[in-house]
């Protein structure tokens, strides 16, 4: 063995290690991931709340992974979407067609 018979695997692990650390950097500056649980501490507000806001609130962000059971967004998204300035209240209902 010369050594080079492994070289298409090495290769292709740098490039996928390469990839993941892209990745991780991407999320490290995003501010990571957090959970429902952590958004509700956050904001001093039970899940439920935090619950309600993701069913019903226009423009609350989508998770982007799952962990087990356990929906994650991006840090950066929901600090974004609760800085950002909306009308207080209900969200208007759908007209009945």
């Amino acid at each position: 063995m010369n050594g080079t018979e492994n070289t298409p695997g090495l290769e292709a692990f740098a490039t996928r290690a390469a990839a993941a650390r892209r990745a991780h950097a991407a999320l490290e500056k995003a501010g990571g991931l957090i959970s429902l649980t952590e958004i509700a501490e956050r904001w001093g507000v039970g899940k439920q709340t935090v619950r309600n806001h993701y069913e019903r609130r226009e423009g609350f962000p989508e998770p982007v992974a799952t962990h087990g059971r356990t929906d994650l967004w991006l840090t950066a998204e929901i600090e974004h979407w609760r800085a950002t300035p909306r009308r207080r209240g209900r969200p208007p209902k759908s007209p009945a067609t």
